[in-house]
């Protein structure tokens, strides 16, 4: 059985998922407590890289909380071990590609699919 890259879902599965995130974010404008996992800033000294998917507490102000991921076992931290490296590339080429789009450095944006090192292709995505 082949993986699927994330561009061959379909483009269903996608849009049910941002719909889902997009209501849970407009019942928290409205007042309704939301929690959801997001991308964001790690705490320092947190032990997680300096950028990783956190619970979120949504609010009338946006991100109101980041909360705690809570306690790792011993096998989730083998594997973000593992994925240190990757994650800390990942994080340094995110950070230099929106530096060079803040300043206008940037038309367009052509990157390797992430999915792609992995199963070992060249696939190339453009934005």
């Amino acid at each position: 059985m082949k993986p699927k890259l994330v561009a061959d879902q379909q483009p269903f599965q996608w849009q049910k998922r941002v719909h889902a995130f997009a209501v849970a974010v407009f019942k928290a404008l409205l007042g309704e407590d939301c929690v959801r996992y997001a991308y964001v800033e790690s705490k320092k000294d947190s032990g997680y890289p300096e950028f990783f998917a956190h619970p979120v507490r949504f609010g009338l102000t946006g991100v109101e909380e980041i909360l705690p991921i809570g306690q790792l076992s011993e096998y989730e931290k083998e594997k973000l071990k593992a994925l240190e490296e990757v994650l800390e590339a990942d994080i340094k080429l995110g950070k230099r590609l929106c530096k060079r789009l803040i300043f206008n450095e940037v038309k367009r944006v052509d990157f390797i699919n992430p999915f792609s090192y992995y199963l070992g292709v060249n696939e190339r995505s453009y934005l």
